[in-house]
C-alpha cells in the first residue's frame, strides 16, 4: 500500500506555522512536496529529481518535462541538495492541484525570485501548461 499519512501530517503543521507546504529532503537530497514534486531553474536548466522510488511520479511532472522540452528549456532529471534550491533562480512545485506555482520563500529566505518575471521558465511552462489544459478541454468537449 501507499501511505501518506506523513505527508497529510507534515502539510498540516506547515500550515498551522502559517506556511504553504513543506519540502522533504532525504539524505540531504530535495526530493518532493507534500503533495507535489519540486524542480528548480539555474542557469536556464530545469532541474527535478529523477522519477525513482523517493518520489511520487506526478502526471503534472511528467506534462510539464514535456512542455519543457517542446519548448526548448533543457531538463536534467538529478539530485539535488537544499543549498540548490535556496541559490536558484527560480524554484516551483507541480501538481495536480496547484499545477505549477512558483515558490519565493523556503524557511523565511526569499528564494527564487526570478520565477515572478514574465519572461521567466516558470512563466513559460505555466503559459504553455494552461494552453495544454484547454486544448485538451476542448478536445473532451467536442466528444
Amino acid at each position: 500500500s501507499l501511505n501518506l499519512l506523513p505527508n497529510v501530517l507534515i502539510k498540516q503543521k506547515a500550515m498551522d506555522q502559517g506556511v504553504h507546504d513543506a519540502v522533504f529532503v532525504r539524505d540531504a537530497v530535495v526530493t518532493e512536496g507534500t503533495s507535489s514534486n519540486v524542480a528548480i531553474v539555474k542557469d536556464g536548466v530545469l532541474i527535478t529529481h529523477p522519477a525513482t522510488e523517493h518520489i511520487l511520479h506526478g502526471i503534472t511532472r511528467k506534462a510539464v518535462l514535456e512542455l519543457a522540452l517542446h519548448l526548448d528549456i533543457e531538463v536534467s532529471e538529478r539530485l539535488f541538495h537544499p543549498d540548490e534550491l535556496l541559490h536558484a533562480d527560480e524554484v516551483f512545485t507541480m501538481s495536480t492541484l496547484t499545477q505549477i506555482a512558483p515558490i519565493v520563500e523556503v524557511d523565511g529566505q526569499a528564494v527564487g525570485l526570478s520565477a515572478l518575471a514574465s519572461n521567466s521558465i516558470v512563466r513559460q511552462l505555466q503559459r504553455a501548461y494552461d494552453q495544454r489544459i484547454m486544448a485538451d478541454t476542448a478536445t473532451v468537449e467536442a466528444l
